[in-house]
């Protein structure tokens, strides 16, 4: 053969295989490349001009395989069998980047003069796998949400097809008729593991505005991909130590989130999240599980319509039956009915009687509570007049108006002008009550700074607790924070609240006034180490003129009148008042307003 053609010849290979769309690999007796076409740089990560003259086994074939790739070639050129020679086989390959992937592979023996020379023609087989894998996963899919018109069910069955063949983790969160999420499953090839993702579940709820979770997914209606979750990422979202320490056990790689629709609305949502298999989910993997999202979703439609429909047959059934029997009872009455015309118009007449009789006594009832609420209001009136007097007069006394005075008659007058107050202050919470009861009390409301109000109030209970020996303490998150209330209700309510739990908490206790806010509301509560309240009193607290027993002498103080007023005045400005105690542990009274901006 001529230079030319030699030249021509040489031309043609080179363009052959720099045009092949297989990977060309070839190599000598021993192992060492000859040949690496583009394809194949493509293919494994490696440029030519590294495995060139190196042992192709160094290269791309996996680690765990590589000393039976040498026995084979040994063993091929010590007897002339050939296992895998001229055949087509499936084996793995490995990347430059340590990736092990499956391959097509076809070796040859190339005949010519000299030493032997092998051609491995190798395809990837990535895509094509993963093509049959979501295949095979769409149709176990399909066959499952089929088999079943309890949608429940189905996608509780939906984890056998989806791990591991698709994810490490799988959880369904479906939409409660209240609105609410619940999680309805969660599966792993692990039951330790799933105990453990129950727990961060129960222990550490996902917060309903947090981003990118299942709450958000719901309620946008957007699927969420998260290809890689990293470290700096479990640390963000886990706020507290063991959270994260659950975490980290569970090992969480990847994740997707996709949302259930069904009737036009989203009814739920598919979690999907890889771990050991250290798999990174793609946008191609989001467009799968949207479109298993997108199956199941009809399979919820065709279950809440075949229910529908079924509850509908049922009721219609039911309804037949029953018109059935009230035709052949209507049959049956007609005589009695027309016998009972004269009954049923006496009966009529008596009711309007009762009705007119009703009403009168529903006016005099009125009456009679507007005389009580008159009475209660001129009495208190009337109550306060003698009672400033003689408040007054203690108090010249008590300075030595009329000459000095001993210490014991000093301490006689103090006494009577506490035992004045505390009368003073019965007497107002009557008249306030009164006011209520008439609806004669006023408010005005204002925009009134939170922390001013209970700043006022630290003042005047912070004494009484310390003469008590007991712990005050004022955490405030309301800096700067407003409501809608009448200033002074607000404080009586709070003074209210903090001299009852100065009251029920014995020496060496603990009080403790806690503000937050949120959006639209501000919630202060005033908690206690006290005796607490019997869970089955704790709406009685609220009743007038009620009081209950807290489990030692001398604390049953006033006329009951204090919780109910201040749950009147709460509710008279938009806001309420609520209570939650444990006998013996204390008590927590919740005050909640509105909100200013």
């Amino acid at each position: 053969m001529s230079t030319e053609s030699e030249r021509r010849l040489s031309a043609l290979y080179t363009a052959m295989l720099a045009v092949a769309i297989d990977c060309i690999v070839m190599i000598d007796e021993t192992g060492k490349v000859l040949e690496f076409n583009p394809a194949a740089e493509r293919t494994f990560g490696y440029r030519r001009e590294e495995v060139l003259g190196k042992p192709m086994v160094d290269f791309i074939v996996p680690p765990d395989l590589r000393d039976a790739h040498r026995a084979g070639l040994a063993h091929y050129l010590e007897t002339g069998e050939a296992r895998v020679l001229n055949k087509r086989i499936e084996i793995r390959g490995c990347r430059s980047n340590g990736d092990v992937f499956p391959v097509e592979l076809t070796i040859l023996r190339v005949e010519q003069p000299g030493p032997t020379i092998f051609a491995a023609y190798l395809r990837d087989l990535t895509e094509q796998k993963r093509l049959e894998s979501v295949q095979q996963l769409l149709l176990g899919a399909s066959d499952i949400l089929a088999a079943s018109l309890d949608y429940e069910e189905t996608l509780r069955n939906l984890s056998h097809v989806v791990v591991p063949a698709f994810a490490d983790w799988y959880a369904v969160d479906m939409v409660d008729a209240r609105g609410a999420l619940r999680r309805l499953e969660v599966s792993h090839r692990d039951p330790e593991k799933v105990s453990a993702a129950v727990e961060l579940a129960e222990r550490f709820p996902e917060e309903p505005n947090q981003p990118g979770g299942v709450n958000h997914v719901v309620r946008t209606g957007e699927p969420v991909l998260i290809p890689d979750i990293s470290e700096a990422l479990l640390a963000s979202a886990a706020i507290e130590d063991a959270r994260l320490k659950l975490l980290q056990h569970l090992g969480l790689r990847s994740a997707m989130i996709v949302p259930l629709r069904a009737q036009g609305r989203v009814v739920g949502a598919i979690t999907l999240v890889t771990a050991e298999s250290a798999r990174r989910y793609a946008e191609r993997d989001l467009d799968l599980a949207q479109d298993l999202a997108q199956r199941a979703g009809e399979a919820i439609e065709k279950a809440m319509l075949f229910a529908e429909v079924s509850e509908s047959r049922e009721r219609l059934e039911q309804q037949a039956t029953e018109l059935q029997y009230q035709a052949a009872e209507l049959e049956e009455s007609a005589a009695e009915l027309q016998t009972t015309v004269e009954e049923l118009r006496a009966a009529n007449e008596a009711l309007r009687t009762e009705k007119a009789q009703a009403e009168e006594s529903r006016q005099q009832a009125d009456e009679a509570n507007r005389a009580k609420s008159d009475f209660l209001a001129s009495m208190s009136h009337e109550l306060r007049t003698p009672l400033n007097a003689i408040m007054g007069y203690s108090q010249l006394l008590d300075v030595g108006v009329h000459g000095p005075l001993e210490e014991l008659q000093h301490e006689d007058l103090r006494r009577i002008d506490r035992s004045a107050q505390h009368l003073l202050g019965l007497i107002n919470d009557i008249l306030n009550f009164a006011k209520i009861e008439a609806g004669r009390l006023e408010f005005h409301l204002e925009r009134v700074a939170v922390a001013s109000v209970l700043s006022r109030v630290e003042e005047l209970i912070a004494p009484q607790a310390l003469a008590k020996k007991l712990t005050y303490r004022f955490v405030n998150e309301c800096s700067n924070v407003f409501v809608c209330a009448d200033e002074e209700k607000l404080i009586q309510i709070f003074v209210n609240l903090a001299s009852n739990a100065v009251r029920y908490t014995k020496e060496g206790g603990r009080i403790t006034i806690e503000c937050r806010a949120t959006e639209d509301r501000v919630i202060t509560e005033v908690c206690d180490t006290g005796v607490g309240i019997p869970r089955d009193k704790l709406a009685a607290v609220f009743e007038p003129f009620v009081q209950v027993d807290r489990g030692y002498a001398g604390q049953r103080q006033g006329t009951g009148l204090g919780l109910a007023i201040s749950r009147d005045l709460a509710r008279g400005m938009g806001g309420d008042l609520t209570v939650r105690s444990e006998v013996g542990k204390g008590s927590v009274f919740s005050l909640e307003l509105k909100r200013e901006p």
